[in-house]
């Protein structure tokens, strides 16, 4: 058969993308691929910064693609230039579900979203603003 190329990578294509439902028992291997498909699919889909007028306040938004958004926001005293205050707020269909301190975990990634989109005097002045709130060192 002159389709014979073509259809059989297509099958197993198709084959290998079913999803698996709760019906389903999917045999070990099958739910390890599946874990890790699963796994590998979630992440940031967008990532900004802003900063205020006055530079004093630093906010870095990352949107996941379950659509929760993720606001890491740094305020540095203006009175008081070693004085910062970090808090972590989470949205959820344009509502606010929680606002908190940072943790230091947040403040890590953070910190390595700055760098791996490439903003190097985003990345130094986060870095700066999170040693002097103690959450890194």
């Amino acid at each position: 058969m002159k389709f014979q190329p073509i259809l059989l990578p297509l099958l197993l294509l198709t084959a290998c993308q079913a999803p698996l439902t709760r019906s389903m028992n999917p045999a070990p291997l099958q739910g390890q691929l599946a874990a890790q498909r699963a796994a590998a699919s979630r992440g940031l889909i967008k990532s900004e910064f802003s900063y205020s007028a006055d530079k004093t306040e630093l906010t870095l938004t990352m949107t996941h693609d379950t659509g929760e958004v993720v606001k890491a926001r740094t305020v540095r005293n203006p009175l008081s230039g070693n004085s910062v205050q970090a808090e972590t707020i989470i949205e959820r269909n344009g509502s606010v579900v929680q606002r908190r301190a940072s943790t230091p975990a947040e403040a890590e990634l953070a910190v390595k979203v700055a760098a791996n989109n490439g903003w190097q005097d985003v990345f130094r002045d986060l870095k700066a603003r999170y040693q002097l709130a103690g959450l890194i060192s």
